[in-house]
C-alpha cells in the first residue's frame, strides 16, 4: 500500500500514554510520499462537535468540505481538528481503511499548524 501526504485512514496506535488520543481514529498522513514506507508521519483528528471552543493555532479546524471522500468509504466525514501537537510516527499496519484525502488548502493549513509548532520560520 502507498500513502501519500493528505491521505486520511482510519488507525488505531499502540500504547497512547497520558492525554494522547487513543483508540481507533483517523490519522493525515503528513510526511512526504517519498519518505513513506513501513512507517508514516501522521496527525490524529479529534470531531468538532460544538465547534465554539477555542483551539490553540497549532490545531487547526478541518470543515467536512476539506475532506475528499475515498470511493470506498462509509465512514461519515465530519467537521475536525487535526491536533498538529499529537504527531506520531505509525507503523504503517496500523493504518487501515483509506477514509480519503484533504483538499489542498487544508494540507497547506496542517503544513502551517506543524511549522507553527515547531517554531519554523
Amino acid at each position: 500500500m502507498s500513502f501519500a501526504l493528505g491521505d486520511i485512514y482510519w488507525a488505531q496506535p499502540s500504547g497512547p500514554v497520558g492525554h494522547e488520543q487513543q483508540g481507533r481514529r483517523p490519522f493525515i498522513v503528513v510526511s512526504r510520499s517519498s519518505a513513506n514506507g513501513r512507517s508514516v508521519v501522521a496527525v490524529p483528528f479529534t470531531s468538532d462537535k460544538d465547534g465554539t471552543r477555542p483551539w490553540p493555532a497549532y490545531c487547526i479546524r478541518i470543515p467536512a468540505g476539506q475532506v475528499i471522500r475515498d470511493a470506498n468509504c462509509k465512514s461519515d466525514i465530519v467537521d475536525s481538528i487535526a491536533l498538529c501537537h499529537q504527531i506520531r510516527i505509525l507503523d504503517s499496519s496500523t493504518l487501515t481503511t483509506k477514509i480519503g484525502r484533504l483538499n489542498p488548502t487544508a494540507i497547506i493549513a496542517i503544513q502551517i499548524g506543524l511549522a507553527y509548532l515547531f517554531d519554523i520560520r
